[in-house]
């Protein structure tokens, strides 16, 4: 895949209202942190890095309450 073609592809994903999750071996980063900076990063997004060992669910909504209550 080329990064242009992903970028669409996540356009339409986001575009439709659904969320992206990325898994499987060897690093996104890259490609998110591109896509992030080119197209996104005027909105509210989070991206989390799922690979470290001490990440849960309940943190990731920690995380999303505590900055939603720093915009109100």
């Amino acid at each position: 895949f080329s990064l242009n073609n992903l970028t669409y592809k996540f356009h339409c994903c986001f575009s439709s209202g659904y969320n992206l999750l990325l898994h499987g071996l060897g690093s996104k980063q890259s490609v998110i942190s591109k896509f992030v900076d080119q197209h996104i990063s005027s909105y509210t997004h989070i991206v989390v890095n799922g690979y470290l060992p001490n990440l849960t669910i309940k943190t990731v909504r920690l995380f999303k309450q505590s900055k939603r209550k720093l915009k109100n």
